[in-house]
């Protein structure tokens, strides 16, 4: 299978049936795209862990952006994270029963037939882009994605999020990058609730002073060794500076890396899994310290106010296990 042929099959079946779909992803698709990806780098890919393609294939910074592309682990980690998102919308493709009321019926089996096309689109990119800079084989795939979202895009994503996708009120073109910007925010609320560090607020007047994230993950990184946490605080720390380009310049990254990055921190959000948990179930268990190590997150914020200033919230109930 050469690119032209896989591309027009792609066309065709997301015409058709979704099971054929997925079933062609499954057997065909996902396997062709490695084995090309391992004719470019010229070496077998391993199946890295979830932490080491996270490691490997976020790009955070300009310098990333040029030399992680020079390395067969960046490659290979967004090969894993390309499979795993891939597999994540084909399987429930094949299962799919068209049952069920229009239009939810109707909504569900577009949206699984666009994440998996769009993936799968992606990779032959994800090919394109490594001929080029590994073999100076710029087109050979034939494929080209824009770097940067406009602003247009954005605006339309922030209509769909509040009206709905397929409500009439917006446009139902794509927007899925938009999620970069939910999962941001919902990891800077995560550790600021965990630790009740947000701004100072001034007594007399009211305003507020924001504290910045990085100076909190700071502190919190300084105790990580004394933190159980459901995900690697680093990488936690990781993920939250690879949203930076998207929020401020509007840079795209592949269709599978958000997805990826989504549910490689689910356990700190959801937290840990019932049966293992040691202290019983809670959504705040994906971290749990000693009340002292809470203290020395906390602490040097509390130091920083004065009499008129104080830390905001002033009181609050910890979101996560302290013992």
């Amino acid at each position: 299978m050469d690119s032209r042929t896989y591309l027009a099959t792609m066309q065709r079946l997301g015409r058709g049936s979704l099971g054929l779909l997925g079933i062609w992803a499954e057997d065909h698709a996902i396997p062709w795209i490695r084995s090309e990806m391992e004719g470019i780098v010229a070496k077998k890919l391993p199946v890295v862990p979830d932490q080491q393609a996270i490691r490997s294939g976020l790009a955070v910074s300009l310098a990333d952006l040029v030399e992680l592309p020079k390395k067969a682990s960046y490659w290979g980690a967004q090969l894993v994270m390309f499979e795993r998102e891939a597999r994540r919308y084909a399987r429930p493709a094949i299962r799919f029963s068209p049952v069920g009321e229009r239009p939810y019926k109707d909504a569900t089996e577009r949206e699984l037939r666009e994440g998996l096309i769009r993936c799968l689109r992606d990779g032959v990119l994800l090919l394109e882009r490594a001929g080029t800079i590994k073999l100076d084989l710029a087109g050979a795939y034939g494929v080209w994605g824009a770097g940067q979202y406009s602003t247009f895009p954005m605006f339309k994503a922030a209509e769909q999020m509040t009206y709905g996708r397929y409500s009439g009120l917006t446009h139902a073109d794509e927007a899925a990058h938009a999620s970069i910007a939910i999962l941001r925010t919902a990891i800077e609320l995560r550790m600021r609730r965990a630790f009740g560090v947000q701004s100072f607020v001034n007594l007399k007047t009211g305003e507020l002073t924001p504290i910045s994230f990085s100076s909190l993950m700071e502190k919190v990184l300084a105790q990580a060794r004394h933190i159980r946490s459901q995900v690697d605080l680093h990488d936690l720390n990781l993920v939250y500076r690879w949203t930076n380009p998207y929020l401020h310049a509007g840079r795209r990254d592949y269709a599978w890396t958000a997805g990826f990055c989504l549910q490689y921190l689910r356990l700190l959000f959801v937290g840990p899994d019932k049966l293992h948990s040691r202290r019983g179930w809670s959504v705040h268990g994906g971290l749990e310290l000693p009340q002292v190590v809470f203290d020395r997150v906390r602490r040097p914020f509390e130091k920083a106010a004065r009499k008129d200033v104080r830390l905001f919230p002033m009181s609050f109930r910890p979101e996560c296990v302290i013992y």
